[in-house]
């Protein structure tokens, strides 16, 4: 595989992580844009671990994908690269961002949980080997693997719990301040009675699924199996019926649009759902960025003559959000489109909005330069974006 350095995402102990775009794909078929984590070559030793592990799950649906690795030479360093699947919408923190979720998105989650990655400090334990040293995310981590270094089932289900509360509150599990020293955090959470907090707001089955995980006792601990038969992740909402889709639709009248100013925080949803960006739904941020989304689908329609998401009678209400919004899916490019339409849509929905081509950059692509003469004024309309920063949102 040949591929281009991008813009760096993340940055860690181990080195960085960049967006790659792929050039040649030598008979393989990959992604166009990849994940790439580097380190110094003198330096690679976790990351030659985590290549290991992540062959050994090759084919996990819930572990990031691993391309392959390769070594290149970049301003005079030599540096070893993993290639990875590229993981559009972001880790867990990045879609809380210290607002929390709606809980049927994370009820979602804890059914289909999100996929695993970063292995850089992991390791594989025999089952004779005593495990003397910690690895894990502290504040995730079960009291027993802090205190005894003990990694069992129990000590996932500890940290699933974490998780779950991450999602619904938008913050870590504890609450740590700047003034905190590390062995009182390690204190608080292996050895004190405390426990992450509950938050008041939370329903009552949230509330009884996260006191079934977060026990100290690992025993008393609920299994995989008996959490997945709990309230909180069996319980379903009214399945979206077509004369509900049909109400959805009429949403995009303007009898309740509403001007959003730049001081004003946006807690309302307003949209029509099968066309929002997904940070319109889990966070409900209004943006130009989301007016491109909104665009890629109006355009995937015109092309298509249906709507950009297929939406069966029995799909269920917060299973459509939570695909739009959490999932890494995206609404279907037919493959009768032609090259350059392909494309255009392609730079417009793309579940990271930073990401997306500005209004600007779209009217250049050579799909809006090919049809414009073509196309009636209502396409070029469409593209007429950028007006849109003193702009309404219909509900």
């Amino acid at each position: 595989m040949i591929w281009n350095r991008g813009e760096t995402i993340g940055r860690g102990g181990f080195g960085l992580v960049s967006l790659a775009n792929v050039l040649q794909q030598n008979g393989d078929r990959f992604p166009h844009v990849i994940a790439v984590k580097t380190a110094k070559v003198s330096a690679s030793d976790s990351l030659v671990k985590e290549k290991k592990l992540l062959d050994i799950f090759n084919g996990c649906p819930s572990i990031l994908h691993c391309y392959g690795d390769d070594v290149t030479t970049e301003e005079g360093d030599e540096l070893y690269n993993i290639l990875l699947e590229y993981a559009v919408g972001g880790c867990l923190a990045d879609r809380t961002m210290g607002k929390g979720l709606p809980e049927n998105i994370v009820k979602k989650g804890v059914r289909e949980i999100a996929k695993l990655a970063d292995f850089g400090s992991a390791k594989k334990i025999k089952d004779d080997e005593d495990n003397k040293e910690f690895r894990g995310t502290v504040l995730y981590a079960a009291p027993e693997s802090i205190i005894h270094q003990e990694y069992q089932p129990e000590s996932d289900i500890w940290a699933l719990g974490c998780t779950v509360l991450h999602m619904i509150t938008g913050k870590s599990p504890w609450k740590v301040e700047k003034e905190d020293k590390a062995e009182d955090v390690l204190f608080k959470i292996g050895c004190s009675e405390e426990l992450p907090k509950i938050p008041s707001k939370a329903s009552k089955d949230a509330k009884d699924f996260l006191s079934k995980c977060l026990i100290k006792n690992p025993k008393a601990r609920w299994t995989a199996d008996k959490l997945l038969s709990h309230p909180f992740v069996v319980s379903d909402s009214l399945p979206l019926r077509k004369k509900g889709v049909r109400e959805i639709a009429k949403l995009a009248d303007f009898g309740s649009a509403k001007k959003i100013k730049d001081d004003e925080d946006n807690k309302e949803f307003r949209g029509t759902v099968l066309y929002a960006a997904p940070e319109s739904i889990i966070h409900q941020e209004y943006q130009p960025e989301s007016d491109i989304w909104a665009l890629g689908c109006t355009v995937l329609h015109m092309i298509t003559g249906k709507s950009p998401w297929k939406v069966e009678k029995e799909d269920k209400a917060d299973d459509v959000l939570f695909k739009i919004g959490c999932s890494e899916e995206l609404p279907k490019i037919p493959s009768k489109a032609s090259k350059d339409a392909k494309d255009f849509l392609s730079k417009c929905i793309i579940k990271n909005p930073k990401a997306r081509w500005t209004a600007d950059k779209l009217l250049s692509h050579p799909f809006v330069g090919t049809q414009k003469h073509h196309f009636s004024e209502l396409f070029h309309g469409c593209l007429s974006i950028h007006h849109l920063h003193n702009r309404v949102h219909v509900r």
